[in-house]
């Protein structure tokens, strides 16, 4: 795992992808096409939410 750094054996790598696409289908829902939702939006800069979706 060192070495490849594409490997998915790490558990937050993997959750990360899944916030990453949660976000993209949350604004796609929007008819504007803005972009009303980000990560800040539940971490706050943290690394758990500090928010609930």
């Amino acid at each position: 795992m060192e070495g490849d750094k594409a490997s998915d054996e790490k558990r937050q790598k993997v959750t990360a992808r899944y916030m990453i696409l949660m976000v993209r289908n949350i604004n796609a829902s929007f008819q504007d096409g803005k972009q009303h939702v980000t990560c800040w939006t539940c971490h706050r800069g943290n690394t758990t939410p500090t928010t609930a979706p």
